[in-house]
C-alpha cells in the first residue's frame, strides 16, 4: 500500500506542477482550497445544470440589494472548474 500511496502522491505533485505552468497561482490556490464548495441553506437563487456528458453543477446564491453576497457550488464530475467560475471575479 505504501508504493500505491507514493505513486498517487507523485502523480498529484506532477499534476500541480503542470497546472502551475498554465494557470496563475491564484487559480491554483482556489483549486487546492476551494472557498465556495458546498450547499447553502435557503438560497435566494438556485440552478442545477447538467451537461451532455452527464456532469452536473448546482449553484446557490444569496442576494441582498441586487448584490450577490454569497455563492456555493456543488459539482459532480467536473472537479475544481466550477469553483473557479465563482472566484473568477476575484482574480487580478
Amino acid at each position: 500500500m505504501e508504493d500505491f500511496d507514493k505513486v498517487i502522491e507523485e502523480l498529484q505533485t506532477s499534476i500541480i506542477e503542470e497546472a502551475r505552468k498554465i494557470y496563475p497561482e491564484k487559480v491554483i490556490e482556489y483549486w487546492l482550497e476551494p472557498k465556495n464548495a458546498g450547499k447553502m441553506d435557503n438560497p435566494d437563487g438556485f440552478a442545477r445544470i447538467t451537461g451532455s456528458c452527464g456532469d452536473t453543477i448546482e449553484i446557490s446564491l444569496k442576494v441582498r440589494n441586487d448584490t450577490i453576497i454569497d455563492a456555493k457550488l456543488e459539482e459532480l464530475g467536473i472537479g475544481w472548474v466550477a469553483d473557479k467560475l465563482v472566484e473568477y471575479n476575484k482574480l487580478p
